[in-house]
């Protein structure tokens, strides 16, 4: 018995993305198991409910615990945002440098990397901290919490601000 293989019309399947932060991380959604290796992002209900929110909102602001999935939540809209949205300037702040970095390279590695093909837009720049899409003009950049972070990077698309006491 051949099973058919559904095809998948990946114009409508962006536009889906696009339109939903929810959809994009339930359906595309990556994360990295110390155990497991690279397993499918299934989110909690408030990881859910804190993505729509996220989308809906101009601002947003969580006072959370750790290891509740609030870091793979913010890689996958860092990347949801640069892949998504043309122009898109997005900023990680975070409390060293190699933090910030940490929560970039999860969107490039873990989940870039593992997207289906026609939803991988090239690469541009690749470093530890920036990553460039050139045919959307959109990039994440990854800065340490510093009085001067963030000067003269202009206007940001997205600004996320981890362990920002």
């Amino acid at each position: 018995m051949v099973l058919a293989v559904k095809e998948v019309d990946w114009d409508k399947e962006w536009l889906k993305c696009h339109l939903s932060f929810t959809y994009f991380i339930v359906t595309y959604g990556r994360i990295r198991d110390a155990d497991l290796g690279i397993i499918p992002f299934t989110p909690y209900p408030h990881l859910i409910n804190s993505a729509k929110a996220i989308q809906k909102h101009l601002l947003v602001i969580a006072l959370k615990s750790r290891q509740i999935g609030w870091t793979w939540l913010m890689a996958h809209l860092a990347l949801w945002t640069a892949l998504f949205h043309q122009g898109a300037k997005v900023i990680i702040f975070s409390k060293s440098e190699e933090a910030a970095n940490e929560t970039l390279a999860c969107s490039r590695f873990t989940i870039w990397e593992n997207l289906p093909a026609p939803l991988r837009t090239p690469l541009g720049r690749d470093q530890s901290s920036l990553v460039t899409f050139p045919s959307l003009d959109s990039q994440m950049r990854a800065l340490s919490t510093t009085k001067t972070s963030g000067i003269g990077f202009g206007d940001a698309s997205l600004l996320i601000v981890d362990e920002f006491d």
